[in-house]
């Protein structure tokens, strides 16, 4: 599919925002990939582009085996056995889960810190009902 110029500096459609969050399914690593992404406010010709890249399994295949082989590098394990390519396969799950741990954490922050500069509205209100019920 040829894309125009006008095409890619337009914004991403609501199909492809549902298809993207389909094929991620309820997976937080792939999610927080797509959110990631979606951060930088990608095109419709970007969109498709990321789509397309999700639907190829052999890409997962060699993603998955690329880390493998880099984190067995980094310890100096040459030629690595079952074993100790289900280990690295393992840190490296570990790894992608303190980055999304962390991502969160600093999503959290920012709403925490985007909160406390207005003031509690919700508390007050509740309160106020609270108290009309029990007199």
């Amino acid at each position: 599919m040829a894309h125009t110029g006008k095409q890619d500096e337009e914004r991403v459609t609501v199909d492809q925002l549902t298809q993207a969050r389909a094929l991620c399914g309820d997976n937080p690593l792939l999610q927080t990939e797509l959110e990631d992404f979606l951060n930088t406010r990608p095109s419709r010709a970007q969109m498709y582009a990321f789509i397309e890249n999700m639907r190829d399994p052999a890409r997962r295949k060699a993603e998955l085996e690329r880390r493998i082989a880099r984190i067995c590098d980094f310890v100096g394990i040459a030629e690595p056995t079952g074993t100790e390519k289900l280990l690295a396969l393992h840190i490296g799950l570990l790894q992608e889960q303190n980055q999304a741990l962390d991502r969160l954490t600093n999503r959290t922050a920012q709403v925490a810190a985007q909160t406390g500069q207005h003031p509690p509205v919700l508390g007050p209100v509740l309160a106020a009902l609270l108290i009309d019920r029990v007199l």
